[in-house]
């Protein structure tokens, strides 16, 4: 019985990681120049070298999917998990280096909305440190045994849950950013 709730919690991690950076890669993509921008405004890296990063980061993101699933495939679950901890620690840290500017951002795609509302980066440093430490439970929780259908299913609906819950606490964040935004202009 252990196993198959690790295995169940193990699934439903590591598919709701996968699917929010695969939500960032193909919401950078489609917007290059609003992730060009926001990317800009951050100032945590010299222009030229920001500007070129914001071309590559969506590939990045891709190949941390492939890496990831190739190593979940196989049974190396370190790998995934370094792939998937290094990706989010490297954000984690940029959010950080504004958190100690005392800047408010807006989102560079993980919220998965297409608002243009900037946050205290202090919310984005938090929803972070939450998803690192879910990539932790994703290591924890890798088992060697076989996943049975059953299994599957379940970590999928969960991971599901998972992502309208992400999804409906970044638009709350939103909107308390936009309720505080009017009652400055108001006061």
């Amino acid at each position: 019985m252990e196993n198959e709730f690790l295995n169940i919690i193990n699934l439903a991690s590591f598919s709701f990681l996968l699917t929010l950076v695969l939500v960032t890669a193909v919401h950078k993509i489609k917007q290059p120049h609003k992730f060009k921008k926001i990317l800009l405004d951050y100032e945590a890296l010299p222009i030229q070298l920001t500007l070129k990063l914001a071309k590559v980061v969506p590939f990045i993101e891709f190949g941390v999917i492939a890496t990831a699933i190739i190593a979940f495939a196989l049974s190396l679950p370190l790998v995934s998990f370094t792939v998937l901890l290094v990706l989010y620690g490297a954000y984690t840290g940029i959010i950080l280096f504004a958190l100690l500017k005392k800047r408010s951002l807006l989102d560079c795609g993980c919220s998965m909305s297409t608002s243009e509302v900037a946050v205290h980066p202090s919310y984005l440093f938090v929803r972070n440190l939450v998803l690192m430490l879910l990539v932790g439970v994703y290591y924890i929780s890798a088992q060697q045994t076989p996943i049975t259908l059953g299994q599957w299913l379940v970590g999928l609906a969960i991971s599901c849950f998972l992502l309208i819950a992400y999804s409906s606490l970044e638009g709350l964040v939103e909107n308390q950013s936009l309720i505080n935004k009017l009652k400055v202009k108001h006061d």
